[in-house]
């Protein structure tokens, strides 16, 4: 029943998914959806929490031991497998957050926290062995709000263009992150010459 109900969602959005193509598609009745999940917003707040946990759970297995540098790129790499091998989870976790303000606007805050919360930690890890100061370290965990940006709209982009293989994509990540924000780890921050 959640993988008809996760297609359905992420082809239609959710206000065009209908429960009866979900019932139908899943062989029971209408009335046994709602049975296990009161409306229609539960279901999709299941689908919404199933592909979080998913997600979460393989980015952090990936980034959990190595270098910086080793960490980031296994995170990235889980990031887009999961893009790849679990697309429908994927699309709900982004198309309603990509749409602005919604009725699950707190549910998706909340899972894009965890992903913040997550990266900056590893960065953080990082720049605390390298003696960093805290103001740099603020610095660091500010900046990882861009980078999630730069994974979900990277994502978007290439569910656009499937013709162009994984690993780009995660070369192309690994590259805007790494070259950023390793100068970062390193105590450099740029800032304009005085004129």
């Amino acid at each position: 029943m959640l993988n008809v109900a996760e297609r359905v969602f992420a082809e239609r959005g959710y206000d065009g998914a209908s429960m009866d193509e979900i019932a139908e598609g899943a062989g029971i009745s209408k009335p046994m959806v709602y049975s296990y999940f009161g409306s229609k917003e539960g279901l999709y707040l299941a689908l919404v929490r199933r592909a979080a946990e998913n997600f979460h759970d393989s980015v952090e297995r990936a980034s959990s031991s190595g270098t910086a540098e080793e960490r980031l790129w296994g995170g990235i790499q889980a990031y887009f497998r999961f893009v790849e091998e679990y697309r429908w989870g994927w699309t709900i976790l982004y198309r309603e957050a990509a749409a602005g303000a919604n009725r699950f606007e707190g549910e998706l805050e909340a899972d894009r926290s965890r992903l913040v919360d997550l990266l900056a930690r590893l960065m953080l890890e990082v720049a605390a062995e390298k003696g960093i100061d805290a103001m740099m370290e603020e610095q660091i965990r500010s900046l990882t709000h861009a980078f999630v940006g730069a994974c979900e709209g990277l994502g978007r982009r290439w569910l656009d263009h499937p013709d162009e293989p994984r690993e780009l994509q995660e070369l192309r990540l690994m590259n805007f992150a790494w070259l950023g924000f390793r100068d970062l780890l390193e105590g450099e921050l740029w800032v304009p010459k005085e004129e």
